[in-house]
C-alpha cells in the first residue's frame, strides 16, 4: 500500500502539462487516507480524475468524490441481475454497487462499466450491455479472462468462438467494446477508459499459430496468453 507521505509527494511532483490523474489498485477507496489524497488532487493541478473501483463505496461517497474532481468511475458488473453477479463475486453486493453507480451518475460522474467474459455470464451479456446503455448512457466494456488464479480458468473461461458469437449477436447500439482484447474479437469501435486499458493491457498476452495469417497481426497485441491457440484470424 502506498504510504500517505509518498502519495502526497507524487501528487505535488505533477509534471508540467500533466492534468489527468488515474487511480487504481486492488481497491483504492479502502486506503485509510483515500479521502485526504483525493482532496489533494485538484490543489496539485490535476483537472480530471478517473477512478477504477469495485463501486461498493460509491453510494455514500459519490458526492464527495465528485467535489474532489472525480470525473469518471470504472466499475465491474457481471450481470444485470443480482443472483448471477453475486454468484460470481461470492458475496451479496449487486444492489449496493448498482445504487453506487446511480449515485455517481446523479453526482455528475461519468459511469463506465466493464465485465469479464465467463461461461456463467455469457448468455446474460446482451442484457447487461443493454442495461449499461439505457441506465447510465454508457457502453459496456469486455475483457477476456486470464489464467491468474482468481477464477477457475478451465471451468470459467468460455471458448473464444463462443464469446465472439455472443458479442456478434448483440444489437449494434449496445455492442460492447473490448479492453485489451485482440482485434479478431468482434467488439464495438469505442475507446476504453485509459485506467482500465492500462490495467488489462499490462496482463500477459501472446500470439498463437492462427495469428500468423491474420491481416491485423501488425496492429494487434494478441489475446491473453491462455487464449493464444483459440483466436480466429482476420482475412
Amino acid at each position: 500500500m502506498t504510504q500517505r507521505a509518498r502519495a502526497l509527494s507524487q501528487l505535488s511532483a505533477r509534471p508540467a502539462g500533466i492534468e489527468r490523474l488515474l487511480i487504481g489498485g486492488n481497491e483504492p477507496t479502502l486506503h485509510p487516507d483515500f479521502s485526504a489524497l483525493l482532496a489533494a488532487a485538484r490543489p496539485a493541478g490535476f483537472r480530471t480524475v478517473e477512478l477504477m473501483t469495485n463501486g461498493y463505496n460509491l453510494t455514500t461517497n459519490a458526492v464527495e468524490y465528485a467535489a474532489a474532481g472525480v470525473s469518471e468511475v470504472v466499475v465491474p458488473l457481471y450481470a444485470a441481475e443480482a443472483g448471477l453477479h453475486d454468484d460470481v463475486c461470492g458475496a451479496r453486493v449487486y444492489e449496493v454497487v448498482v445504487a453506487g453507480l446511480d449515485a455517481a451518475a446523479a453526482a455528475g460522474i461519468r459511469v463506465r462499466v466493464h465485465t469479464l467474459l465467463l461461461r456463467r455470464n455469457l448468455a446474460a451479456l446482451a442484457d447487461l450491455a443493454e442495461m449499461v446503455a439505457t441506465r447510465w448512457h454508457s457502453r459496456l466494456g469486455v475483457a477476456l479472462l486470464r489464467d491468474k488464479g482468481s477464477f477457475d480458468f478451465a471451468g470459467e473461461a468460455p471458448r473464444f468462438d463462443a464469446a465472439a458469437t455472443t458479442i456478434t449477436a448483440i444489437a449494434e447500439r449496445y455492442r460492447p467494446y473490448g479492453i485489451g482484447t485482440p482485434l479478431c474479437l468482434p467488439t464495438g469501435d469505442q475507446a476504453s477508459p485509459l485506467v482500465a486499458e492500462l490495467y488489462f493491457r499490462s496482463q500477459a498476452r501472446a500470439k498463437g499459430a492462427a495469428c500468423g495469417g491474420c491481416a491485423a497481426a501488425d496492429r494487434c497485441g494478441g489475446p491473453v496468453t491462455a487464449y493464444r491457440e483459440q483466436v480466429r484470424p482476420i482475412a
